[in-house]
């Protein structure tokens, strides 16, 4: 969590166009998949939970 108050990540997440944004990464710092807006709590598991299966 944090807060981006000179607005640094829009040029890093070149995909980002809305918030909230949410980058999941993996224990390694790979990237695992982004979502965008609200999200439920079980679809942010499920993520981590497929990417733990591969």
């Amino acid at each position: 969590m944090g807060r981006d108050e000179k607005a640094v990540l829009p040029g890093f997440y070149r995909d980002m166009r809305s918030l909230p944004y949410l980058a999941l990464y993996d224990k390694k710092g790979n990237l695992i998949t982004v979502f965008e807006g609200n999200q439920k709590v079980a679809t942010l598991l499920n993520a981590f939970e497929k990417k733990d299966k591969e």
